[in-house]
């Protein structure tokens, strides 16, 4: 194989308006797939860092009982989980704000969260 790979990075336009992603919930009844919501979930915007956007998509604080229906019908009040626990988020960092040894650094943070 002979391919180069482009060193060109090309971030997207960045709107006015936050972010909004669509989380697609189903749920088991009688041994049938079913769709138990569907929604857009707009992500929050930080005004002290411009074009830093976060949404929280699902949250479980602590190991979860796969025998009952999981829920995820209110914004918790810790995104951080307790031992055992989920969080499934999206991030959009600025580009050229964070340095790499910065942005590094605050993804080992949040592995090991």
């Amino acid at each position: 194989m002979n391919r180069t790979a482009s060193t060109k990075t090309e971030f997207s336009k960045h709107s006015k308006r936050p972010s909004t992603y669509r989380r697609v919930v189903t749920a088991n009844v009688d041994g049938k797939s079913i769709l138990r919501s569907d929604e857009q979930l707009q992500a929050y915007e930080f005004k002290s860092v411009p074009s830093y956007e976060h949404a929280l998509v699902w949250v479980n604080p602590t190991t979860p009982d796969l025998r009952e229906e999981q829920r995820f019908d209110r914004y918790p009040d810790s995104i951080v989980p307790g031992p055992g626990g989920t969080s499934l988020h999206f991030v959009t960092f600025p580009p050229g704000r964070f340095s790499r040894i910065r942005r590094s650094t605050v993804m080992l943070r949040a592995a090991r969260l």
